[in-house]
């Protein structure tokens, strides 16, 4: 073959950006020394056929082979979790042969040259590919270099490779920076890092050799380094450090969270103590990328940890904060006089090694140029850990404008923060007068007069606040405003408040507050599912609401009937320091199971400290005294409950209690007449001043009327849908618009129109969220138009949904005892069906299940009629 024939067959040379990794196996000559030639090359053989496999695996390309591997890869963190792999892999390797074996990994990502040899070339011994370029020295320079089992990277490598991450790396992995290199026959100095599992990988720097060696600035030389520490202050000390590491040296991937720490305040000035803290929390809280760890959160680790919750978040104390909260950084903020100037510093800490590994700061004239110098090194730093310069420009209001250009305003803002972080309101609300009194138009000051209104459930100076905020909107973060106006619009109880927290949630994942509101509303609306998932986003260990978002995640999950699931989240919101009064729905899911000697167990450990509690969990109580059958009980109980109630002062929790006790009477003659008894007692509430108050009132107005209709008093029924008015219309909640239909649908049932019912229905059980009494009013609808099939469907779901029987929000609970008494009885209703479809086995399975759930006889004289005949006509069939 000639040499032209030859140009032409071989492939053009192309360049390209590509990541180069070079490995190479230590001490491989005194291995072969101790362990002889033939178990040597057994050892090297099994080694390569590690890498081979691993490479294929990791989409890896095999380049060159000597003592170490030459390898190509398309993405850097392919070659990261190549290398991670190959170490522990190496390691297992070592341990099963008796030898330790250790290798030196160096990746570099760079400009190469690659070409194909040809067929024939490579039939000479040539290798199929060639690669060339400066990135190559590099990679292997990076690899000298390394120590025993290090793995070390580029910057350039180390940047791409840490971001994409993600799930393609193991969870336990470390990334630092080792500061600035010189490689012989590289021009430049270039920084290098390390990637590894602690405990396995060196996490040091590695020494200098003679191909490449620590680049020393010159003023930390020998011969002038004395001369030099002489005249650094500390400020400038830390700023001095950013020169010897890389800009981002902590793997920080979208929505890893940050502990902010204590202020270093070296100007001796104490309107900065505490006020730059809380405006970096603000500054870095409008990021749709870093999340910050709650100040609540950080005072809680410090208890845990056996320090004081008030004590200063330093270093040490920030880095165990951090590694217990999940956190991927400390932030230490620095104030100083430098050169007659303020300087504002701020120092990112990898909280692993204690380390910091980037600095930023920014100088201004004067005290009052401290916040925005800190609103410019805050924005510095997000764009360090990777949010995108746009969003920044988006989200971010100027802080100065966000919190207050009187540092002493936000001072007091400060320390009413502090207050309400140990639950001293008064004094919370002394601080936020003084900062309104500098700064009336401080938005968040406004906002959180608002909060302190809301702990004495003072609505309507809360709802004061709240507006005074809004028109202050232009002094608002955008996340800011977003809370303002969700909360605005869930105290003044506007439609959509649920939607407002679902968007605030949703940008701002680390809100866990909106997440929970979202969660809490959707438990009013029967959507469990969803209400499940942001409950469980509200839940986590840095979230400030973790122990109630944790019971409401129990709610939901019965709501789901997954008892196991709320049998641990209840357990869990316990041990997180929920107190039993507040956790008496854990008794709910022993007895959605039918175990009801653990359900009055666990309900009879629940204190009740107040009337209102004790109501509650008297609720509770005749809801399984119901599900047993135990009759006589249930009426002494109702009774009690209805003394109760009428002891209160007027009210929601009279109302919600004198509707309760009616489920102790449902089979009782006085029904109806106990039923009109509380409408007129309740009919006034209508009026009430507040939307909450006037829903809850029509909420057990329409119960009063469901009721009638069963016992088919039309009139009563019409009389409760025609009393409530608009009010349903007007609720934030669609339940109550559903009882309506219910309801409406219950009288069309009575008069014979059950295609008028099923309509009305529809709505209602499209979502599968509405009240449970819909499948009760639906199964009489299908059975009253002969559809037996459809019948039977909806009489095994309501028998079938338990846990959603106990978990149902309507009315305040209102109707609980109600709803497991309709779940009992459908199990009678399903074994009538069944017998009309002629199916007798599972008519028997339904009414033995009926049997077990009342074994007393039930006090409705035609209950025991229809439990007699179903009996004796089972008896005359075989089975």
């Amino acid at each position: 073959m000639d040499a032209t024939h030859t140009a032409a067959a071989a492939s053009p040379v192309v360049s390209q950006i590509r990541t180069l990794l070079l490995c190479d196996l230590t001490e491989s000559t005194r291995l072969v020394e101790q362990v002889g030639d033939r178990r040597a090359a057994e050892l090297m053989r099994r080694h390569d056929q590690l890498v081979r496999h691993l490479l294929q695996q990791h989409a890896g390309r095999e380049i060159d082979k000597s003592d170490g591997f030459l390898a190509l890869f398309e993405h850097p963190v392919q070659a990261v979790a190549f290398a991670l792999d190959y170490q522990r892999e190496l390691r297992a390797l070592g341990n099963a042969e008796g030898w330790p074996l250790s290798a030196r990994v160096g990746i570099h990502v760079g400009d190469v040259l690659l070409w194909e040899n040809t067929p024939g070339e490579i039939a000479r011994g040539a290798k199929p590919v060639n690669v060339e370029g400066l990135a190559k020295p590099v990679a292997a320079r990076l690899m000298q270099l390394a120590l025993p089992g290090q793995i070390l990277l580029s910057g350039v490598a180390y940047s791409l490779a840490s971001r994409a991450g993600g799930q393609a790396l193991p969870e336990r992995v470390s990334w630092c920076t080792h500061g600035r290199y010189r490689f012989k026959g590289v021009p430049a100095p270039m920084l290098v890092h390390e990637v590894g599992e602690p405990g396995f990988a060196p996490l040091r720097a590695p020494v200098s050799g003679d191909k490449a060696w620590r680049d020393v600035p010159l003023w930390r030389r020998p011969a002038v380094l004395g001369a030099q520490l002489l005249g650094l202050s500390a400020v400038a000390a830390i700023v001095a450090m950013a020169t010897l590491r890389t800009p981002d040296a902590i793997a920080f991937r979208e929505r890893d969270w940050v502990v902010v720490g204590s202020l270093n305040n070296l100007t001796g000035d104490p309107r900065f103590d505490g006020t730059l803290e809380t405006a970096l929390r603000i500054s870095l809280e409008q990021s749709r990328h870093v999340n910050v760890l709650p100040n609540l959160r950080v005072r809680d680790a410090l208890q845990r940890m056996g320090q004081a919750p008030d004590s200063p978040v330093d270093r040490d104390s920030g880095s165990e904060v951090a590694l217990r909260e999940g956190a991927r950084a400390l932030l230490l903020p620095t104030v100083a006089e430098v050169g007659g100037r303020l300087r504002v510093s701020l120092e990112l800490v990898d909280p692993n090694t204690q380390r910091t590994v980037h600095v930023e700061s920014a100088d201004g004239a004067g005290i009052e140029s401290a916040l925005r110098s800190l609103g410019v090194v805050g924005d510095r730093l997000r764009e360090r850990l990777g949010e995108a310069v746009k969003s920044i420009e988006q989200s971010s209001a100027p802080l100065e404008k966000a919190t207050s250009p009187s540092l002493d305003a936000l001072r007091a803002y400060t320390l009413a923060t502090q207050a309400f972080s140990v639950a001293s309101l008064d004094e919370a609300h002394l601080h936020l007068q003084h900062a309104l009194m500098l700064d009336p138009e401080f938005a968040i000051a406004h906002a959180a007069m608002a909060r302190y209104h809301l702990a004495g459930a003072r609505y309507a100076l809360a709802l004061q606040s709240l507006q005074r905020a809004v028109s202050l909107e232009h002094r608002l973060s955008e996340r800011e405003k977003l809370h303002v106006n969700a909360l605005t619009a869930m105290v003044s109880h506007q439609r959509d408040y649920p939607e407002k927290w679902r968007v605030l949630a949703d940008m701002y994942p680390d809100h866990h507050a909106a997440a929970h509101n979202y969660a809490m509303a959707m438990w009013y609306e029967g959507r469990f599912d969803e209400g499940l998932a942001y409950a469980t986003r509200a839940a986590v260990p840095q979230s400030i609401t973790r122990a109630s978002s944790t019971y409401l995640q129990g709610i939901h999950a019965l709501g789901l009937d997954r008892f196991e699931a709320a049998r641990a989240h209840f357990q869990e919101a316990r041990s997180l320091g929920l107190s039993p009064s507040q956790n008496q729905m854990a008794s709910a899911v022993h007895a959605a199971e039918r175990n009801f000697a653990e359900a009055l167990r666990v309900l009879g450990a629940v204190p009740s400290r107040d009337p209102g509690e004790q109501l509650v969990r008297s609720q509770l109580l005749l809801a399984m005294i119901v599900d047993q059958g135990r009759w006589a009980e249930a009426r002494s109980l109702a009774d009690d409950i209805h003394r109760q109630a009428l002891d209160l002062a007027e009210g929601p929790t009279r109302w919600i209690a004198l509707g309760a006790h009616l489920a102790g009477y449902r089979f009782d003659a006085q029904i109806k007449a106990r039923a009109g008894d509380v409408f007129a007692q309740v009919l006034p509430a209508l009026h009430a001043e507040h939307p909450v108050d006037r829903e809850r009132a029509a909420s057990l107005l329409l119960y009063c009327g469901l009721l009638g209709a069963d016992a088919g008093d039309i009139g009563f029924a019409r009389r409760a849908i025609d009393a409530v008015g608009g009010i349903p219309v007007a609720s934030p909640q669609s339940t109550l618009s559903d009882l309506v239909r219910i309801v409406e649908s219950q009288v069309a049932n009575t008069e014979g129109r059950h295609d008028d019912a099923l309509a009305l229905l529809q709505p209602v059980l499209a979502g599968g969220h509405g009240p449970l009494w819909a499948y009760r009013a639906a199964m009489d609808a299908h059975a009253g138009l002969g559809n037996h099939e459809n019948a039977y469907r909806e009489a095994t779901r309501l028998a079938g949904h338990r846990g959603r029987a106990y978990a149902e929000f309507t009315g305040n609970m209102l109707m609980q005892a109600e709803n497991v008494l309709q779940s009992n009885l459908a199990l009678l209703r399903a074994a009538e069906i069944a017998h009309d479809m002629g199916r007798p086995d599972d008519a028997r399975r339904h009414l033995a299940a009926f049997e077990r759930a009342w074994p007393e006889p039930v006090p409705d004289p035609q209950l025991r009629d229809r439990v007699e005949a179903l009996s004796q006509r089972l008896s005359r069939q075989k089975p």
